[in-house]
């Protein structure tokens, strides 16, 4: 997501590119419009090849919907992903990456919803027995034991065994 966000408001080189913003430190010599015309290298001439793509795709419009250039750009994989791909190509694998995680994310937050809700709902005993009648044999009267007692024999004369 926005790893390796910068907090404390200082933008990349990239960005500074981007926006035409003059570096922290410009000769005393140099014209106000020369920066804009040459990209900052930092010494690499293949930083200022990709800050002219990503400014040729700004401009024509061929960044993925949601694309958020800063976070990309301060992003550690965005910037492996340059250098081993060309730059459209790592916009797109960047932007299909950064959409599979927000998706993988908002399907264990659902997963995780749905098992809320399930574990809420009652949950059925077990349909096979009845329910088991505890009798407390020390509580009766006489006379419920003795009747209790009748009922047993009477089951048993029938054939029906009786289990205590």
């Amino acid at each position: 997501m926005n790893r390796n966000r910068r907090t404390d408001g200082a933008s990349s080189a990239i960005e500074r590119q981007l926006t035409g913003a003059p570096k922290a430190a410009e000769p005393a010599g140099a014209q106000p419009g020369a920066a804009q015309a040459a990209p900052e290298t930092d010494g690499a001439p293949e930083f200022g090849r990709m800050v002219n793509e990503l400014a040729e795709l700004m401009r024509s419009g061929a960044l993925p919907e949601g694309f958020d250039l800063q976070a990309a750009c301060q992003d550690a994989a965005f910037l492996q992903l340059t250098m081993e791909l060309p730059l459209a190509a790592a916009v797109r694998v960047y932007a299909a990456e950064q959409r599979a995680s927000q998706a993988d994310a908002r399907a264990k937050a659902e997963l995780s919803e749905q098992m809320q809700r399930r574990a809420a709902l009652p949950q059925a005993i077990r349909g096979t027995g009845g329910a088991g009648v505890t009798r407390d044999y020390a509580g009766m009267s006489s006379e419920e034991f003795r009747a209790l007692e009748q009922q047993y024999r009477r089951a048993a004369q029938r054939g029906i065994r009786v289990r205590l």
